[in-house]
């Protein structure tokens, strides 16, 4: 399927405390990590936090032909303290080039594909090292409750911008 992403915005986001668990995990195992957003969710409610908005995915290395690291979590109310069921970090403030994809989630590598190309063509520069294996805040908010038609699922994806 040939699609083309909406214009993306850049939009300045506050600081904001997370909670989630760490995965080291390849392309084809890229499911795996979403089974943790249920045991993060608990771990919330267990400790008395509240989740800020949907949940997400952070990558913070990308290795497309051997392992990604990627944490699995919700931004809360307050910072928290890790155990060993969750890390805990802070996203980090500042300005976030986004877009809003509707569609099948196998869609986010040409989505992601296209926003890359579109910072490039527009002069904007992310927070990552220069070869885009480590970034600051590289994420995929899931808006849409899992239960929906994946065929239909909103998800976010915000990428931090060099100061």
């Amino acid at each position: 399927m040939t699609f083309t992403i909406d214009t993306p915005e850049i939009v300045d986001a506050p600081e904001m405390p997370w909670v989630g668990v760490r995965h080291r995990v390849t392309m084809q195992q890229m499911d795996q990590p979403a089974q943790s957003f249920a045991t993060v969710a608990a771990w919330i409610a267990e400790h008395g936090a509240t989740s800020e908005g949907p949940p997400f995915y952070k990558y913070e290395v990308i290795d497309m032909e051997a392992e990604l690291t990627v944490v699995a979590g919700f931004a809360v109310d307050e910072p928290q303290q890790p155990d060993d069921t969750v890390f805990v970090g802070t996203l980090p403030a500042g300005r976030y080039l986004t877009v809003t994809h509707v569609g099948h989630p196998q869609d986010l590598v040409e989505v992601t594909r296209q926003l890359l190309e579109y910072a490039a063509s527009n002069g904007l520069t992310f927070d990552c090292t220069p070869d885009q294996r480590e970034w600051a805040a590289r994420l995929e908010f899931y808006v849409s409750d899992e239960s929906a038609d994946m065929t239909t699922w909103e998800t976010e994806l915000a990428f931090k911008l060099a100061d």
